[in-house]
């Protein structure tokens, strides 16, 4: 079944469109499993997303023609981890890494931004559990003393 994608909203860079329809490995089209699939997962994955457990980082192009923005939104509205963002950019369509380069680098610095919060909080974590350690340890030595106590 044809995928019927408006290829206008992949990239607002036309040699991004050119490729993409230059490439060998994209027909267009979609089997009907995986189409289905595709309609029933994200209300799914949507609802269930209170399950995650681990930082979350949603990009999405507020201009994005082929996948509603509106699902990213309801899918942060679920997540209730602590560590989650969510960005919308303005005027940006589907391939947030294939727009232009300065768009791009735009994408790429959040992206960092987001991965150096997970570096601090895995700091902040193993900084807990050292503390824990010692606690427990602390604890230990004082039950040791107690009841080693003459």
């Amino acid at each position: 079944m044809d995928a019927e994608l408006d290829l206008q909203y992949l990239s607002h860079d036309p040699e991004v469109i050119e490729s993409y329809k230059q490439d060998p490995l994209v027909h267009g089209k979609v089997s009907l499993k995986m189409g289905t699939e595709l309609l029933e997962i994200g209300p799914q994955l949507i609802k269930k997303a209170n399950v995650l457990r681990c930082p979350v980082l949603i990009l999405h192009g507020q201009e994005d023609g082929l996948v509603d923005v509106n699902g990213s939104t309801e899918l942060y509205k679920n997540l209730i981890y602590r560590n989650k963002r969510i960005k919308i950019y303005p005027g940006f369509y589907h391939e947030l890494m294939n727009e232009f380069p300065e768009h791009r680098e735009i994408v790429l610095n959040d992206i960092q931004t987001f991965l150096e919060t997970i570096q601090r909080e895995k700091i902040d974590f193993e900084s807990l559990k050292l503390q824990r350690k010692e606690v427990v340890s602390r604890k230990k030595e004082i039950r040791f003393l107690i009841l080693n106590f003459p």
